[in-house]
């Protein structure tokens, strides 16, 4: 049962399913590696509550990027996001050398990277319904979910293990890497017209 559901033949889903994995994997790098430089160098849960409050507030907001989504080309959107994302990141590698003097940028860096993720997401969602058919979808939506939330179980772990093991900087490259992988993919994509279309709904 387990081989079926992780068998794909479609190779548009194959490659949307490794952006998703790159970008998670990236995000959950990025986020921990924000983190760990506040902890380590304010040592202020004043700080660390802000992160979290710009996080939250973010995901309640999501929904006011669905008609924004509707409008765009989806390809265009994934690459040029992604793209702001690997910037964000080298971004930070070089703030994080000034230390005290670059809080504000920082967590203006962290906000602007958090809304790039609220943005791919659910266009990958959107893309998913079209490319592949209605008999598989259910199955590969399922493996779609299923690969997130197991990813979300040791990410935060294994970024711990970078940042301990290597530092920010190089984990926060390593965050751009992954963006980087996940922008080859997404350019690979060959997507039908109806979502190249303007004011086109999918569902």
């Amino acid at each position: 049962m387990f081989k079926n559901l992780i068998h794909i033949e479609n190779s548009n889903v194959k490659k949307l399913l490794i952006g998703r994995i790159s970008t998670n994997i990236a995000d959950s790098l990025f986020y921990m590696t924000i983190l760990w430089y506040f902890k380590v160098t304010y040592h202020s849960p004043m700080i660390l509550s802000l992160v979290f409050i710009a996080d939250s507030t973010i995901d309640m907001l999501a929904f006011i990027f669905g008609p924004l989504i509707d409008r765009v080309h989806v390809k265009k959107l994934l690459k040029y996001v992604t793209f702001s994302q690997i910037i964000l990141s080298i971004l930070t590698v070089c703030l994080f050398f000034f230390k005290q003097q670059v809080i504000i940028l920082i967590l203006l860096v962290y906000i602007l990277s958090a809304i790039g993720s609220t943005l791919i997401y659910p266009t990958e969602e959107k893309i998913l319904p079209a490319i592949i058919s209605k008999t598989e979808l259910a199955r590969v939506n399922g493996l779609f979910q299923m690969t997130y939330r197991a990813l979300d179980l040791f990410l935060d772990a294994l970024a711990t293990v970078l940042i301990t093991y290597l530092s920010l900087n190089k984990t926060m490259i390593i965050s751009a890497l992954f963006f980087a992988i996940a922008l080859a993919f997404y350019a690979k994509l060959y997507l039908p017209k109806v979502l190249l279309t303007k004011k086109r709904r999918v569902f």
